[in-house]
């Protein structure tokens, strides 16, 4: 049986939409299984950079752990350096100190011994001055003492010799001349002990005083302990900043690269709808 146009050209459309469809289907399950190897190998690839990036930042967590521990032990051993170089410099200024005072003490012991030597140097200079002035004095008595009684033997020999009157007088006059004249001697020899004497104190007193400032003037200065060295400071550390987490990327979709097979059946009856339509219209 003959069949009409339009039913031909309809059987015809359908056919060749049926035929293209289940092409299409072929060559779709072929992309879905690319797709599905695709995808697994995404997934593979995506844990894999996932575990990667948390190797990564604790690598990196450690590699600041390790830098920071470094740091410290270098700033550590730099301060505790400057501590035992602040020790030693306070230890030496304390010693230091310490033998000066030393020194001053032994100046100061040296000073007074002098002093206590030149008073007594003074001393035995003065007792030896008046000892001499004494000598002299007692000196000047006997001799005085030995003129009275030259002076008496003389007058008594005179008075045995028979001497009388004038001539008597004459004789005690010269006696007791001579007696005044070896007492005027005697007088000034002892003014001029005494004189000298005083000349003596004073020379033994300026002696005494050259002798304290030359003491004075080797006296040491007492000493000072130096001002404290400045204590060592902490040394600044550095500000190491914390590596930043990972953050999971999105995870791979299975078909995103690509349409469905329900769209793809859509389409195709969708051009079955469309031929039909276009049979009809044409042959109606």
């Amino acid at each position: 049986m003959a069949l009409d146009p339009f039913t031909g050209s309809l059987i015809s459309g359908g056919i060749s939409a049926v035929a293209g469809l289940f092409g299409g289907a072929s060559e779709r399950s072929s992309q879905q299984a690319a797709l599905d190897r695709q995808y697994e190998y995404d997934k593979k690839l995506y844990n894999y950079n996932w575990k990667q990036a948390n190797r990564n930042y604790r690598y990196s967590n450690r590699s600041r752990q390790i830098a920071i521990a470094n740091e410290e032990a270098e700033l550590g051993w730099r301060e505790a350096t400057a501590r035992n170089d602040y020790d030693h410099s306070m230890a030496i200024r304390n010693y230091e100190y310490n033998m000066q005072m030393k020194a001053y003490n032994k100046s100061e012991q040296t000073f007074k011994q002098q002093l206590n030597f030149n008073n007594i140097a003074a001393q035995v200079a003065m007792e030896s001055e008046n000892r001499f002035l004494e000598e002299q004095r007692i000196a000047t008595a006997f001799e005085n003492q030995d003129i009275f009684v030259q002076a008496l033997e003389a007058d008594g020999k005179a008075a045995a010799r028979g001497q009388s009157g004038r001539s008597a007088g004459k004789t005690i006059q010269s006696i007791l001349a001579q007696v005044g004249r070896n007492q005027a001697i005697l007088a000034e020899s002892l003014v001029s002990a005494d004189k000298q004497y005083n000349v003596n104190l004073r020379k033994i007193a300026s002696d005494k005083y050259g002798a304290d400032i030359a003491a004075e003037a080797n006296r040491m200065i007492k000493p000072e302990l130096a001002p404290a060295l400045p204590k060592p400071i902490p040394l600044p550390r550095s500000i190491f900043q914390e590596p930043q987490k990972p953050r999971k990327p999105p995870k791979p979709i299975r078909g995103a690269a690509s349409g469905s097979f329900g769209a793809d059946l859509a389409g195709a009856l969708g051009t079955l709808g469309s031929s039909a339509v276009y049979g009809a219209i044409k042959w109606g």
